[in-house]
């Protein structure tokens, strides 16, 4: 993580959440709060800026620790490659499992999520891509377009 000297560019990392919910293997998404100054209301994944001298994994755990109040079972791995945001950030996917999840174990940081859900990676795949879940299932939400394309990194889809 930090500053990539050869673009400039500085750098965050997201968690990728894998979780059963009601039997079923599903991606956990947040949904951010609409008083923040970036990022007002867009489903994302927990996560965040690097600090100094910190991997893209401590940054996506501490995040999700401070956004959701959990913390992962297992880490299962980071994405081969970053995905570059609007802001021309790289952020960095670490992916893993927090478990069988029900709605009252979550410690929102209301300053920062107003809400979680999950979608089923049998959801994902039935609709053949993100794009179409976003546009057709979930009523077009504002999703952050490195959300969509770590989605379909997840599902093995195109966009």
């Amino acid at each position: 993580c930090g500053i990539n000297a050869e673009y400039g560019r500085s750098s965050c990392a997201v968690f990728l959440p894998l979780c059963h919910k009601d039997n079923k293997l599903s991606l956990l998404y947040t949904k951010r709060a609409d008083t923040l100054n970036s990022h007002t209301g867009q489903v994302s994944f927990p996560g965040g800026r690097c600090d100094d001298g910190e991997t893209a994994v401590e940054t996506s755990v501490r995040e999700m620790e401070e956004e959701i109040g959990l913390s992962p079972l297992e880490i299962w791995g980071t994405l081969k490659r970053p995905v570059i945001s609007l802001k021309m950030e790289n952020v960095y996917g670490c992916v893993g499992y927090i478990g069988s999840i029900d709605d009252a174990e979550f410690r929102l940081s209301e300053e920062e999520v107003s809400h979680v859900f999950s979608v089923s990676l049998e959801n994902l795949l039935r609709t053949r891509s993100v794009r179409n879940y976003k546009n057709n299932v979930a009523g077009n939400r504002n999703w952050e377009r490195f959300t969509t394309e770590l989605s379909c990194a997840i599902i093995g889809s195109n966009w």
